[in-house]
């Protein structure tokens, strides 16, 4: 079935029946997917939130700039507490295909928050250059965790096994959590070859 996400009413239409939604896309579009999911009175709602854990996402993600996550979990709340409407998170880290030579594109992902295409996040494994923070202010070393795309779908899957009823608010789950120095050096490894890396403003070599 074609729908226009931008026609709530067309997509309250669409949902009728349904139970379960699981969006895979940010920005308005997801907004309008979720006022026309209370509409047509689903029950569950997957937002299209597969990053780090909700306590520790910082309000603006100084590695993440174009994630749109905040507006669609502040509407989903507001939802709640108007509807009978549940909603469950399920956090990943960040997709290990962000790493991909063709980028998550390749995937057909990360189109509606800007980070399909290849270099879009950290590093470049094309041109061999990335850009990090190795440290956060603190001084503490920055360290992503990171689960890829296939073992995502298998967990969500299995999650439906169980049954969305006994949901928690939020699944955590992890394939690897490394340093940023340390995706860097894997990928420098793979790709047998030095990386440019820049921090900030400041260039240096790896």
């Amino acid at each position: 079935m074609v729908v226009d996400y931008n026609d709530e009413n067309s997509l309250a239409y669409a949902l009728h029946g349904v139970n379960l939604v699981i969006c895979t896309f940010s920005g308005g579009e997801q907004v309008n997917l979720i006022t026309a999911a209370v509409q047509s009175g689903v029950q569950f709602f997957v937002p299209s939130e597969f990053e780090g854990s909700l306590e520790k996402r910082p309000e603006n993600d100084q590695l993440d700039p174009y994630s749109y996550s905040s507006q669609a979990r502040q509407h989903l709340r507001r939802c709640a507490r108007s509807s009978q409407m549940k909603w469950t998170v399920f956090s990943c880290g960040i997709f290990m295909e962000r790493f991909l030579p063709q980028g998550l594109g390749s995937l057909a992902i990360g189109y509606g928050s800007n980070l399909a295409n290849v270099g879009s996040y950290i590093l470049d494994m094309n041109t061999y250059t990335a850009e990090c923070v190795e440290k956060n202010p603190r001084g503490h070393t920055v360290r992503v965790c990171m689960t890829s795309v296939y073992d995502v779908a298998q967990f969500i899957v299995a999650a439906i096994d169980l049954g969305p009823a006994n949901w928690p608010r939020e699944f955590m789950m992890r394939g690897d959590r490394l340093s940023l120095r340390d995706i860097v050096g894997q990928c420098s490894r793979t790709l047998n070859a030095v990386p440019y890396v820049g921090t900030g403003s400041n260039k240096a070599t790896n």
